[in-house]
């Protein structure tokens, strides 16, 4: 355990010091079904992917993933509103304020935030952006009330010299969600996006799927590895069981295209759920 805390500070200097100066070159290519464009840039802090989606000509809208140091944002470019899907770690507003520059728009064009559970690697940017943009939060009553206290919605299932270290590493913001977010709901978003109860990581986790374009959001009740969606296991995990039950759930979406906090996205063929042993 020693050893991979010490790994993980490393890391961590590694970004501070080198995060701006390392580049990737941009890459553009053709994908197979609904999305047919990537682009890609690279500091090693703010990686930045961007989809586009459709269906016929009744769907004009681009998601573009933002990889804040270890998490997936998603902005959803719709002609009328921006909608970003979760907040990132404190400091990821230098991230948003890069692709909104690359795109040409003002960071005042993003009027909602929706987050699809408390965890401080979602959470952390939250109130600087909501400064920046004036959008709208939206969450879970469960995990709007523990945002509210500054505390994770569950108890962590972690050594305490660890939650520490990670407290340090990934502040926890206390913020006042105005809008929650009720599983049933259909927001506005990408013709139709629903709302659902997806349990087991955190107690009011939720996931948003968009059914007209196939796309799900699945913050951290899925994660993608190995060129699969799974189960999100491990000491962060609240209720196994109702995990389980939010993965088979998800599973039988039918969506074709995966995004999760963490992992790169699915889509098309590559979309398939591994249920863990």
């Amino acid at each position: 355990m020693i050893d991979i805390v010490r790994q993980a500070m490393d890391a961590s200097e590694l970004l501070a010091k080198h995060g701006e100066a390392r580049q990737q070159l941009p890459h553009t290519c053709m994908i197979p079904h609904r999305c047919f464009f990537v682009w890609r840039r690279g500091p090693i802090t703010g990686k930045i992917h961007q989809y586009r989606s459709h269906k016929g000509d009744t769907m004009d809208a681009r998601i573009i993933q933002i990889t804040d140091a270890i998490v997936n944002l998603f902005l959803i470019e719709e002609p009328d509103h921006l909608t970003l899907i979760d907040a990132g770690t404190a400091g990821s507003l230098a991230a948003v304020q890069r692709t909104m520059q690359r795109r040409g728009l003002p960071l005042t064009a993003i009027t909602r935030i929706l987050i699809t559970h408390s965890d401080p690697d979602h959470v952390g940017g939250l109130p600087a952006l909501v400064a920046a943009t004036t959008a709208v939060a939206h969450a879970s009553a469960i995990e709007a009330a523990a945002l509210a206290r500054g505390e994770s919605s569950r108890p962590l299932k972690l050594p305490q010299f660890v939650q520490d270290l990670s407290a340090r590493m990934m502040p926890m913001p206390s913020f006042v969600i105005p809008n929650i977010l009720t599983p049933g709901d259909e927001l506005p978003i990408l013709g139709g996006l629903r709302v659902l109860d997806t349990p087991g990581h955190t107690p009011g986790h939720v996931s948003l799927y968009a059914p007209a374009v196939g796309v799900l959001f699945a913050g951290d009740s899925l994660r993608t590895l190995g060129g699969a969606a799974r189960f999100t296991d491990g000491p962060v995990t609240w209720d196994y069981t109702r995990g389980r039950e939010s993965f088979a759930r998800q599973r039988d979406l039918g969506a074709t295209m995966i995004c999760c906090g963490h992992g790169p996205v699915l889509r098309g063929a590559a979309v398939r759920f591994i249920q863990n042993d």
